[in-house]
């Protein structure tokens, strides 16, 4: 099925592939985003229809790199469209708006263009085989946690900065997906800090406060976003300089988040089967 509109008169412009599994194919090959197999998700999850939906009826979970954007934006433009359909679920607060939770970039490069109609597929958000992960991230150059995050999280006396052995980072990342933690630095001459709140009430909000903070320090180091559950292994066999550990959240503070109007940071979320 193909559908294309002259992109001067800022109308639609989209071709539809009927494949939700290779909805990142594009995004890892053109983008520093190369640690992350693409899945599949289940038939029954996904409305294997693409409907087309106006652009003001969606709105992210998450945010965007500028930089990426404008890379989709020049593709699309090249191409003639979008490849695939985004990924979107209802909104828990308006019945006939939808909420992206795949092709962010995609998305916000679609409103870069000034395009009023896009293809989405339908995700069903309760059902249990889609499972939500996170990203992580490897810098190439130094990043340096006794500089940039002592200083960063000093400011706020409700947080403890603590340095751990190299050979506990398998309990740290662990302990972040627990929330025991809120994040963690490790570099190449094996130290390893985490972040935590003294009260240990390490809240969805607080956790996304957080991390837009960190985010501020570390997009200046040019990141490579890696899937959670293959960053330390990708780290040990010697990719980057830097090993920034980072939160990951559940299906309900995603919709909580929505429910609030609260915004994620860039490369938050991870839906996988």
């Amino acid at each position: 099925m193909y559908l294309q509109r002259n992109l001067q008169k800022r109308t639609t412009l989209f071709s539809i592939y009927h494949n939700a599994s290779a909805c990142r194919t594009w995004e890892h090959q053109q983008q520093r985003v190369n640690y992350a197999p693409v899945q599949r998700l289940p038939e029954s999850s996904v409305n294997s229809t693409p409907k087309i939906v106006p652009i003001s009826a969606c709105i992210p979970h998450e945010g965007v790199l500028s930089e990426r954007v404008t890379l989709v934006s020049t593709d699309i433009q090249k191409s003639g469209g979008i490849r695939i359909p985004l990924l979107a679920i209802q909104s828990p607060n308006e019945p006939n708006q939808w909420v992206i939770i795949d092709g962010m970039h995609r998305f916000a490069a679609c409103q870069q263009l000034g395009l009023q109609q896009i293809p989405i597929c339908e995700v069903d958000y309760n059902d249990p085989n889609i499972i939500l992960m996170g990203w992580d991230a490897i810098t190439h150059i130094p990043f340096c946690p006794d500089k940039q995050l002592f200083q960063l999280f000093s400011r706020d006396a409700g947080f403890i900065i603590e340095e751990h052995p190299w050979q506990t980072v398998e309990q740290v990342h662990d302990g972040i997906h627990h929330r025991e933690y809120l994040m963690a630095v490790g570099d190449r001459a094996g130290t390893l800090y985490t972040v935590k709140r003294q009260d240990n009430n390490h809240t969805v909000a607080q956790a996304i406060s957080a991390m837009r903070s960190v985010d501020t320090i570390l997009d200046q180091c040019n990141p490579e976003f890696i899937a959670d559950d293959l960053s330390l292994n990708a780290f040990s066999s010697g990719v980057g300089k830097s090993l920034i550990l980072r939160p990951r959240y559940t299906k309900q503070e995603v919709l909580q988040a929505i429910q609030s109007e609260t915004l994620f940071p860039h490369k938050s979320t991870r839906h996988i089967t």
